[in-house]
């Protein structure tokens, strides 16, 4: 599944917050995530460090510290 636009949070913990994101590259095992506006710090994260979705998944399992989908609709991907 095609994810580049595809919004992300990165929660830090409670002291740090979290950080806004957007998935601008992919292949066949990563994401490539630009932060907020700052073009040089792209992060490359495995699909599989992707946590669920922020705004779905965290009230069941709590917020833990990693990378989440910021998808505001119902929307789950698997």
């Amino acid at each position: 599944m095609n994810r580049i636009g595809q919004e992300v949070l990165g929660y830090w913990g409670p002291m740090h917050a979290y950080d806004d994101g957007v998935i601008v590259g992919q292949d066949a095992t990563h994401y490539t995530i630009q932060w907020g506006d700052d073009v040089v710090l792209d992060d490359k994260v495995l699909i599989t460090d992707m946590l669920g979705e922020w705004y779905l998944d965290v009230e069941f399992n709590g917020p833990k510290i990693g990378y989440w989908f910021a998808n505001t609709d119902d929307m789950v991907y698997n």
